[in-house]
C-alpha cells in the first residue's frame, strides 16, 4: 500500500512506456486502461490515502502489542488514540 500510495504517478509512467514499448495488444490495453482510469481515479487515490492512514494508524498499535517490553498502560492510551482516530 505505501508504494502504491506514494509512487503512484511513477506507477502510471511506467504503465504508459508499457504501453508505447510492448507489441502485444493484450497487455497494451491493460496497461493503457490501469493508467488511464485505475490510476487518474480520484476514488481510487482518495480511498488509497484513507486506506494507507488507517492501516498505519493500526500497524502502530498492534507493533506495541507485539514488543517483549509492552507497558500495559501505555498500550490501552495507544488503543484509546486509535479510537478517537476512528
Amino acid at each position: 500500500m505505501k508504494a502504491v500510495r506514494f509512487q503512484a504517478p511513477q506507477i502510471r509512467d511506467v504503465l504508459f512506456e508499457l504501453v508505447e514499448t510492448n507489441d502485444d495488444p493484450k497487455i497494451k490495453s491493460e496497461a493503457e486502461c490501469l493508467a488511464t482510469y485505475e490510476l487518474e481515479n480520484f476514488e481510487l487515490l482518495l480511498g488509497m490515502t484513507i486506506w494507507y492512514d488507517i492501516l498505519f494508524a493500526v500497524n502502530s498499535v498492534s507493533k506495541n502489542f507485539q514488543s517483549k517490553d509492552m507497558c500495559i498502560n501505555m498500550t490501552i492510551e495507544q488503543l484509546k488514540g486509535l479510537l478517537s482516530f476512528f
